[in-house]
């Protein structure tokens, strides 16, 4: 149930990161973000966490497909 938690917590956390990113597209134009380096800053750390969030989701849900497979006796398990 944990892992339910923190999984929907992640997803609400990833939603947020992707407004915040897109809401900062849609404020500033690319000659505003050439100009400010905090604005490109904040972009690229808004795609690196939503990449990492991303990544650790689809880590979880192909541990389980592994875990699924191997109760079912289609993968051999680990010695």
């Amino acid at each position: 149930m944990r892992e339910l938690k923190d999984a929907d917590e992640l997803q609400r956390l990833l939603d947020e990161v992707i407004f915040l990113r897109q809401e900062t597209l849609r404020a500033i134009s690319a000659h505003e973000l050439s100009e400010n380096p905090a604005g490109d800053c904040f972009i690229h750390m808004c795609h690196a966490l939503s990449t990492k969030i991303s990544r650790q989701r689809l880590d979880k849900q192909m541990h389980e497909v592994i875990e699924t497979m191997k109760r079912a006796g289609i993968v051999a398990k680990a010695r």
